[in-house]
């Protein structure tokens, strides 16, 4: 979208000299979403420049971001916040801006009160059947076993079982497990011996077998996974989790368990699954762009319509908040930052947030853009978040 002069000029009249405008004319032209996304456009490219000392470049500054706005549009961060949140925005730029842009000095002082928190990479650690633990980093390398060879960790395309050998001569069971742990700040992919991929969210774990001999494939889930299956119309494929089971033949689907939700969400990108709860033994049928969602305490078992990107985004490296409590964003952002978060108040966390920002970013850039756009404030001490109004 390009903007005229006009809205430009008002946009930094707003936020460098805000004691002249009128207040029922500045809320009126922020009522536009088209103005709101101007704003924003401005608020990420003065972070992009918040080494610049603005006392004494503020005019070089401003023709810096002016021509950012018409040719870079397409890079920026965060594109619209949700007009839910207009008010808040609004009241935000104003608390924000009405005192015109930091000095260097100021900036420095604020990045010292964060600690420097990487985003999240792959890691993980591999249970062997034994009990022996392995821990995966990115060097390509062979697992084997006694009963087991063949299980390559590759630092791109994680763990693969496609050419996986067991001996089960000496063993009690046809199928052997592993386990695949992921930890906060941490995320794996995992080929499994069908050609089944499975990308496997942080705080989660999949138990598998080492190699499907029966006559389903079965696989354990706690937490978040996505899962692309292979099609074998003789062998089902079977995710147990949470007091409940999915069964496919072929498809492509997201399940979500975390604790935080208090529900299953599993979303339905291509094929068909059945859902199945053990609660109260429902079942539910998923078509393409469906997502059924399961109560933890009752079993009941809802369908809604929904943007399956929103759900498998985090596969892509990338947070899609759409109308999320803030409860819920700081959920993602622990796992993935490996962080501990506290509130000064319950309602801070129905404050509702809409935007995308990319995975690789450090945490500390992500709270300034919530902040920025909104009066919640963050303090950050070693790993731990304090959230406040």
């Amino acid at each position: 979208m390009d903007y005229n002069k006009q809205d430009i000029e008002f946009a930094f009249t707003i936020l460098n000299h805000r004691e002249m405008l009128d207040d029922e004319e500045v809320t009126e032209w922020l009522k536009d979403p088209a103005h709101l996304a101007l704003m924003t456009d401005i608020t990420v490219i003065r972070q992009k420049l918040s080494h610049r000392d603005y006392k004494k470049m503020k005019k070089e500054v401003g023709l810096h971001i002016k021509q950012e706005i018409r040719n870079d549009r397409n890079r920026r961060l965060i594109t619209y916040w949700s007009s839910s949140v207009a008010a808040i925005l609004i009241i935000g730029l104003f608390i924000y801006y009405s005192v015109g842009f930091p000095d260097t000095q100021d900036a420095i002082n604020t990045k010292t009160e964060f600690a420097i928190i990487t985003p999240g990479r792959p890691q993980a650690r591999l249970i062997l059947p034994d009990g022996n633990v392995k821990e995966l980093d990115n060097l390509t390398r062979t697992i084997e076993t006694q009963f087991i060879e063949g299980v390559k960790n590759d630092s791109l395309s994680g763990l693969s079982y496609s050419q996986v050998k067991i001996d089960t001569s000496n063993l009690s069971a046809a199928e052997i497990y592993n386990t695949l742990v992921v930890p906060a700040g941490g995320f794996y992919p995992i080929e499994l011996s069908d050609g089944t991929q499975v990308w496997i969210n942080s705080e989660s774990e999949l138990r598998f077998p080492v190699k499907f001999l029966s006559g389903k494939r079965e696989v354990f889930l706690k937490g978040e996974a996505l899962f692309v299956v292979k099609r074998d119309s003789t062998k089902p494929f079977i995710v147990n989790i949470n007091n409940a089971s999915i069964e496919v033949l072929g498809t492509t689907f997201n399940v979500n368990t975390y604790a935080d939700n208090q529900c299953i969400y599993t979303t339905l990108v291509n094929g068909s699954i059945k859902f199945i709860s053990n609660k109260n033994k429902q079942e539910v049928t998923l078509k393409p762009g469906t997502q059924s969602v399961t109560d933890t305490i009752t079993g009941n078992t809802s369908i809604r319509e929904v943007d399956v990107k929103n759900y498998i985004s985090w596969r892509e490296g990338r947070f899609i908040f759409d109308e999320m409590s803030l409860e819920l964003i700081m959920c993602q952002l622990q796992r993935w930052y490996d962080i501990d978060v506290f509130y000064q108040n319950s309602m801070i966390k129905k404050h509702k947030f809409r935007g995308v920002i990319n995975k690789d970013m450090p945490l500390e850039k992500v709270l300034d853009m919530i902040s920025e756009a909104t009066d919640i404030k963050f303090n950050v001490k070693n790993r731990t978040i304090t959230i406040y109004k």
